[in-house]
């Protein structure tokens, strides 16, 4: 991390121990991290990256976005631009019933960062109506708002379309001058809804450094090299519980939910911690009293369980003064986290089924679609273009080879046969590409894009007549979402 001072855990008041036992333990209960990084005092003393996913590749935010775009409303609160109890009835007046409740009528900016709106019940997160701001205020307000929390990304993105209205810039360019570049974030991309709003509730993208500079700006209250860039008062406000999450409309009992809600963020239950946070586990764990930020990226649905180990490793070990420096365990750590990969598909090879098909072509029947949004991209808004007219297999040394022939262009996709990675560059990502034989006519093919937390594994099924790709994710427990534009595509053997 190029803005950040790098020095050893012990001299930061961490041990290199509880670190290596954090990503140890991690791996044991079987959550799949993919980056992590440990900053206190303001300095960098860990990072990590699990193969194929790094440092330069910024990764599809699911709920991390909406701390964002709550930091965004916080500078229009403090321009003068918005005020917290601007009534949702008075900014979007075309859009509300025509006898609105009463429930609906006192709504306002506050309820949205709260999520305390009045909704009972989440509306659907997956965004395909372009008149989503009218559902939005026609859907139920069963409660008083500021009265009960239930999850709601609709509303995140409300917050987005009243800032976009108010000032004519999507949420991402409003805090490009005001934050990103002020503190040396890169130039962060949105999702986009169907009325051409940037998403506020997920879909921006972000490096595991970008991650960091903005944990540590929260932990500064919103100061950055001596500058207040947004008001300390607003940053104790998001960060301080605003309303109870422990109610019989909020579906989840994981721990660290029950603890209360800010402006967009999560409190934890050790004292003093909150959390941006994202699906599958997208954190920035923000230690106040302990002036630290854990950065978190991983693939999980059992993220309370990311958040204990945190806990019971590195957050036990810190203390208010360096540990003595020890040299062999800041080696073993540095060791541990050059090698992580992602566990890749164990290469078994078959000879005979091998060179009956190698150098065959198929091609694609029926409606054509992309092959990255086959093989990977779980959150990416928007079909790709480059649709698949053919692919050739072809099978070397070490790995498979499928030529695909696109509408667009036509480029090489390698997969490792070798228990290994092969990481290079395909369509406009990184991705990462291992796989085995598993009978003498199918392939166990795990293919991961960089940008995206969800990775697939993919089942290739040859016939006589063709070929068969069959999609599944890589988190079991998960549905479809979107990005996963298509589950199968079957091709004819040419």
């Amino acid at each position: 991390m190029k803005h950040f001072e790098k020095v050893t855990p012990e001299s930061l008041g961490i041990r290199s121990e509880s670190i290596a036992e954090f990503v140890d333990n991690v791996r044991k209960d079987g959550l799949e991290l993919h980056s992590f990084s440990v900053l206190r005092h303001g300095k960098l003393c860990a990072e990590g990256y699990v193969k194929p996913y790094n440092p330069e590749t910024p990764s599809i935010m699911f709920s991390f976005s909406k701390t964002l775009t709550a930091t965004a409303i916080g500078f229009a609160v403090q321009e003068g631009v918005l005020s917290l109890d601007e009534k949702l009835v008075d900014l979007f007046p075309d859009e509300i019933p025509e006898d609105p409740s009463e429930n609906l009528k006192q709504a306002d900016i506050y309820s949205l960062l709260t999520m305390s709106c009045g909704h009972a019940v989440e509306m659907p997160r997956v965004v395909t109506d372009e008149n989503w701001v009218r559902t939005f205020l026609h859907h139920e307000f069963a409660y008083p708002p500021r009265t009960m929390f239930q999850y709601n990304t609709a509303g995140s993105n409300m917050l987005a379309e009243i800032l976009r209205r108010r000032t004519g810039l999507q949420v991402t360019e409003y805090l490009k001058p005001r934050l990103f570049d002020k503190i040396g974030m890169s130039d962060i991309q949105g999702s986009y809804l169907p009325n051409g709003t940037v998403m506020g509730g997920s879909g921006m993208f972000l490096t595991t450094e970008d991650q960091a500079l903005f944990g540590q700006f929260l932990l500064n209250k919103g100061s950055w090299n001596g500058e207040q860039l947004l008001n300390s008062d607003w940053v104790e406000m998001a960060s301080k519980k605003q309303i109870e999450t422990r109610n019989e409309i909020y579906p989840e009992k994981q721990p660290n939910w029950q603890v209360g809600y800010g402006f967009q963020c999560w409190r934890c239950i050790p004292e003093g911690v909150w959390r941006c946070d994202g699906a599958y586990g997208q954190f920035a764990v923000i230690f106040t009293k302990e002036d630290a930020v854990v950065t978190i990226q991983s693939a999980s649905k059992m993220t309370d369980r990311f958040l204990q180990d945190l806990f019971d490793t590195v957050y036990k070990s810190m203390q208010d003064e360096p540990y003595p420096e020890e040299p062999a365990a800041v080696a073993a750590l540095e060791e541990k986290l050059a090698v992580m990969e992602l566990q890749p598909v164990w290469g078994i090879r078959a000879k005979d089924p091998e060179a009956a098909i190698n150098g065959t072509v198929y091609r694609a029947e029926g409606e054509k679609h992309a092959f990255i949004d086959l093989a990977g991209g779980a959150g990416l808004m928007v079909p790709h273009d480059n649709l698949v007219n053919s692919i050739r297999v072809r099978f070397g040394r070490r790995s498979m080879f499928l030529d695909i022939e696109g509408t667009n262009q036509t480029q090489t996709l390698e997969i490792a046969l070798d228990g290994s990675i092969c990481m290079q560059p395909f369509e406009d990502t990184i991705v990462g590409s291992s796989g085995r034989w598993e009978t003498v006519d199918s392939m166990l093919l795990e293919i991961r894009d960089a940008r995206s937390a969800i990775g697939a594994r993919i089942r290739a099924v040859f016939t006589e007549d063709g070929l068969s790709l069959t999609r599944y994710h890589s988190v079991p427990e998960t549905p479809r979402i979107p990005g996963c534009w298509i589950k199968e595509m079957h091709l004819k053997k040419v």
